[in-house]
């Protein structure tokens, strides 16, 4: 965990989840390694409790590419892969409005499979897209949980 003031351990869901206040630097890292290098499928899922509406990642690994998942401030959730190289091509942004949910716990995946793009919320499937086969642009940049680089903190 980057700068640990402001962060403190509350009740989750299933025992005990961190408390990100949304300061700068409050975010967790995991340094790139190959090991990282998820190209072709990957699920993504978390339990969060939004503080408020607002532009803030679940976790992300997009050095120009890679995959993030996060909650907009209009209230979707957003997946989106490859950024870097086709910009919204492989964005996915979910019919569920999270607004009716600031405070409260709400489960959210995202799924690939190597052509087709899937949210979920609370289990159930709420959206998806089909593309051509391709991979995901993984080879670089850190995996990183609370923020996207540094910006777009979770509250």
């Amino acid at each position: 965990i980057q700068n640990t003031i402001g962060v403190t351990w509350t009740q989750g869901v299933m025992g005990l989840a961190l408390d990100m206040a949304g300061q700068s630097g409050n975010l967790a890292t995991a340094t790139h390694n190959s090991s990282l290098e998820i190209n072709n499928a990957l699920t993504l899922a978390a339990w969060v409790r939004p503080a408020e509406l607002g532009n803030r990642t679940v976790i992300s690994k997009a050095d120009g590419n890679g995959f993030e998942l996060w909650l907009v401030s209009n209230g979707q959730i957003e997946f989106r892969l490859n950024r870097g190289n086709n910009g919204t091509a492989y964005k996915l942004r979910s019919n569920y409005s999270y607004s009716q949910d600031v405070g409260e716990w709400i489960h959210v995946a995202a799924t690939f499979d190597g052509n087709t793009s899937k949210i979920f919320i609370n289990g159930n499937e709420d959206t998806s897209a089909s593309y051509a086969p391709f991979n995901i642009g993984t080879s670089a940049g850190d995996l990183v949980i609370g923020a996207i680089g540094t910006v777009q903190r979770f509250k």
